[in-house]
């Protein structure tokens, strides 16, 4: 079966890994529902449908908020360019 790697998962969602290794620390102590794998010693998330559908909530619950001002975009006054 397919797994992805901390860094896979990090780069596909955009979060830091330390984020994705407590997500395998939750899942071993029982508090989260992911499948994992084992491969060499390590424990890696399985690239299954119900893994992705927690990730993804798991991502949109934990973003960050982020307010108008950060992303409203300025453009300099015509008096700006006179100067």
């Amino acid at each position: 079966m397919a797994r992805f790697k901390n860094v896979d998962l990090a780069r596909r969602y955009h979060i830091s890994e330390a984020t994705v290794r407590n997500w395998v620390k939750m899942t071993q102590a029982g508090r989260l529902s992911l499948t994992l794998e084992s491969q060499g010693g390590r424990q890696l998330v399985a690239d299954t449908p119900g893994n992705i559908e927690i990730i993804e909530k798991l991502v949109e619950e934990n973003r960050k908020y982020r307010n108008a001002k950060f992303a409203r975009t300025i453009s300099p006054s015509p008096e700006f360019y006179k100067v």
